[in-house]
């Protein structure tokens, strides 16, 4: 599945790691929308035994959906039982970074946890712009070479900008 990253068994063993690190001290899981609801209740009890928090994230790889079906999926993967909803989109045109900011706007004002990153070149001002209105987080690579998605700001940047702010 393309919500698992470079793993490559099978969901159970991906599931069952996932525990592991759980139950040794792990404080998040991230875990695909996708995942079956069994393994996503094996991962629920996990977490509610060591007080980690679950993360339920889906990848819109192809666009930023309007912005009610992006509501829609974070009200489901709360009921899923996360803590945190990350939601992941394609932004192709400046105009999607507004919905991805609405979204986090609105998200914070239902109590609602999210980590909301626009993905690509032009959905860069999302991984600042959010996070200063309540995203949980955003994502940031040490330098260029270990960057995993398309528009992921580097920690210089972050460094710059702070500077900048200061």
């Amino acid at each position: 599945s393309v919500e698992k990253g470079s793993f490559k068994g099978s969901e159970d063993e991906r599931v069952r790691r996932l525990i592991l690190a759980i139950e040794i001290g792990a404080k998040f899981v991230d875990l695909g929308f996708q995942t079956s609801a069994k393994l996503k209740n094996l991962v629920c009890a996990a977490c509610k035994k060591t007080g980690a928090r679950l993360i339920i994230s889906k990848h819109f790889w192809n666009k930023t959906p309007a912005l009610n079906q992006l509501k829609i999926f974070v009200k489901k993967a709360k009921t899923q039982g996360a803590e945190i909803v990350k939601v992941a989109t394609t932004v192709k045109q400046w105009s999607d970074n507004v919905v991805l900011f609405e979204l986090t706007r609105w998200a914070v004002s239902e109590g609602i946890s999210v980590i909301v990153v626009g993905m690509g070149e032009k959905g860069k001002i999302s991984r600042l712009g959010c996070p200063i209105l309540g995203s949980f987080l955003t994502y940031v690579a040490l330098d260029n070479r270990s960057k995993t998605a398309s528009g992921q700001l580097i920690l210089s940047d972050l460094t710059f900008l702070k500077n900048l702010l200061e």
